[in-house]
């Protein structure tokens, strides 16, 4: 029965370490496939002649390079099930502080993660939402080389978690001019808001969004156990 065991340890070891090669080698190739579509979206902006056009692609060159760095980060994890909301968020903060940096001077991106382990799936829509209020807050938040502080925060949301279980409260703010009043996710008419509320709502969370001393989205979600 020891031996039937063993073989049998083994055999589940085996078949544990090929998974792990499989998740790695699909997180690989789709790593490269983002990178691939990326160029192609680069040369189709290079190349347009409208600069609507060119502004669109430009924006869903940044999405997909966004999603890179997820997969990026995944693909060199040493745990495929779950990772560190603290580490993943500050590199994808650096990452977007670099893509920005000619603008470093006068706006300054401050990070206040607690470190949490969180399972891998949430990673991708967390980026996304991440990526898409950054970049605005860069692109529109401080006009006329005014200067600023964009501000990420992760942390457990504590209050009535014996209710609700165990939340995160994601919070992506600027002290920037401000959002007008009758925008919000529900009533804009762009892409990006649109797609804030998209990856919201695949976390099965709540957003809101303060106006007050610029802008403040406040994202609320699940804390999916491991």
């Amino acid at each position: 029965n020891a031996l039937l065991r063993r073989r049998d340890q083994g055999e589940l070891h085996r078949l544990l370490g090929n998974q792990e090669m499989l998740l790695r080698e699909i997180h690989h190739r789709v790593k490269n496939n983002l990178a691939t579509i990326s160029g192609l979206l680069t040369l189709q902006a290079e190349t347009a002649k409208h600069p609507e056009a060119r502004q669109g692609l430009t924006v869903v060159r940044g999405q997909v390079g966004a999603m890179w760095r997820v997969y990026e980060r995944l693909f060199h994890s040493p745990d495929l099930d779950s990772i560190d909301l603290r580490d993943f968020l500050l590199d994808f903060a650096d990452d977007l502080a670099l893509s920005h940096k000619s603008l470093a001077d006068r706006i300054n991106l401050q990070t206040n993660v607690e470190s949490m382990r969180v399972r891998t799936a949430i990673s991708v829509p967390v980026g996304l939402i991440i990526n898409e209020l950054v970049t605005n807050s860069f692109k529109y938040a401080f006009p006329n080389d005014a200067a600023g502080v964009i501000r990420i925060s992760a942390t457990r949301a504590t209050e009535n978690a014996h209710v609700h279980g165990e939340a995160v409260e994601l919070v992506v703010a600027d002290n920037g001019v401000g959002i007008p009043q009758a925008v919000s996710a529900e009533t804009s008419t762009g892409f990006g808001l649109k797609l804030v509320e998209s990856q919201v709502q695949q976390l099965r969370g709540s957003l809101t969004i303060d106006r007050n001393h610029g802008a403040e989205f406040r994202i609320r979600f699940p804390l999916p156990t491991l």
